[in-house]
């Protein structure tokens, strides 16, 4: 059976990344053969404006920016198999769709507005498919419980065509459930679906196992900054921070631009982990690390909720420290995980989440 995979493969994301290559990982272990749609709208490819560039003039960000941009693409080449077609619009989807007899959207936050240019992009509801083809989302996330009431009908028309549809959150799921009237299951992101991640770790790995403290902000912040460098105090290592800003001179211990594969291996390889990402969580979790995680501030406060939920699935909800309580950062990153309980947790609803997926192939 032929499969085409509509998700965020071209963000310059670690996590996107590797949710997208985990996802085609998993189905292809099962004797599916599947295709990423090779779908790169600017909401989510954010090419680079070099006439905004050339106003600005050179600064250091530029370089960062460049050297990920490199190192993504090459990464997406050893990894990926894409459509031989690439998509910038809706509408070149749906002129020439690719051809499969199974269409999957999902994970990551396909079907949260703010990401699509403020309001659903229609591809990510996989509404090109031809008709009559099963059509499945698997763990897409809004990145928060629900939605804003303008953007319900709309929903609900998108998802009317679906054969199956489940959701990355448990308040995702139930809102979902209450808006279409249909059963959706809460699934786990598709990085808990594989455990092949061993074989797309550079040969070059750090071999200093344990020797730092791994800091992955989203945030650019004084608070994650000062709280990083209270937990590589405590623990006595020093910093290797991604994703940083761009004065990242400013920051403390040494600034890090990894591939997804290196930046797997940075977590890997790390004492612990401190961040404020959904995958800098799940890889936490999945390569047994003590960490940390400080939530978002402001405008992105709302997309806590999905690292909550999956805490509380796991039964880690105390690992979320205020970033301003460095006593509390301190404590927890010594504080050992019960991992053979996590384990089991994790255990119960990978079996849930890889039940869902292969009975809707079915």
């Amino acid at each position: 059976m032929k499969i085409s995979l509509v998700t965020f493969h071209c963000a310059i994301s670690h996590g996107a990344t590797l949710q997208t290559l985990a996802l085609c990982r998993f189905l292809e272990e099962a004797g599916q053969a599947v295709e990423i749609v090779d779908y790169r709208p600017d909401a989510i490819a954010q090419p680079p404006d070099w006439r905004r560039t050339r106003l600005r003039g050179w600064h250091p960000a530029h370089l960062e920016s460049w050297t990920l941009r490199r190192r993504f693409a090459a990464f997406w080449a050893r990894h990926y198999a894409m459509s031989a077609r690439s998509y910038r619009t809706f509408a070149e989807l749906q002129a020439d769709p690719p051809e499969a007899d199974v269409y999957v959207c999902g994970s990551d936050q396909i079907w949260n507005p703010a990401i699509t240019g403020g309001a659903f992009d229609p591809a990510y509801f996989l509404d090109f498919a031809p008709a009559g083809r099963r059509r499945i989302a698997y763990a897409p996330s809004f990145g928060g419980p629900n939605l804003p009431p303008e953007h319900r009908d709309p929903l609900r028309r998108l998802l009317a065509g679906f054969h199956a549809v489940s959701c990355r959150e448990p308040s995702g799921a139930a809102f979902l459930a209450a808006e279409t009237g249909r059963t959706v299951p809460a699934v786990l992101d598709p990085t808990f679906l594989w455990n092949g991640y061993e074989t797309i770790l550079p040969a070059d790995a750090p071999t200093d196992i344990d020797d730092y403290l791994f800091a992955y902000p989203l945030q650019h912040d004084a608070e994650f900054t000062q709280a990083a460098a209270a937990g590589g105090a405590e623990l006595g290592v020093p910093l290797r921070t991604a994703n940083g800003p761009w004065k990242f001179w400013t920051q403390p211990g040494r600034p890090v631009y990894p591939d997804p594969g290196r930046w797997a291996a940075l977590v890997r390889h790390a004492r612990a982990v401190v961040t404020h990402s959904f995958h800098g969580v799940a890889f936490s979790i999945l390569f047994r690390k003590n960490f940390v995680v400080l939530p978002l501030a402001g405008a992105t406060a709302a997309r806590n909720a999905r690292i909550v939920e999956l805490l509380d699935r796991m039964g880690l909800a105390d690992r979320l420290v205020p970033a301003a309580d460095l006593p509390a950062v301190r404590r927890q990153l010594k504080t050992p995980i019960d991992w053979d309980a996590v384990g089991r947790l994790q255990a119960q609803h990978r079996e849930n989440s890889a039940r869902f997926l292969l009975d809707a192939l079915r």
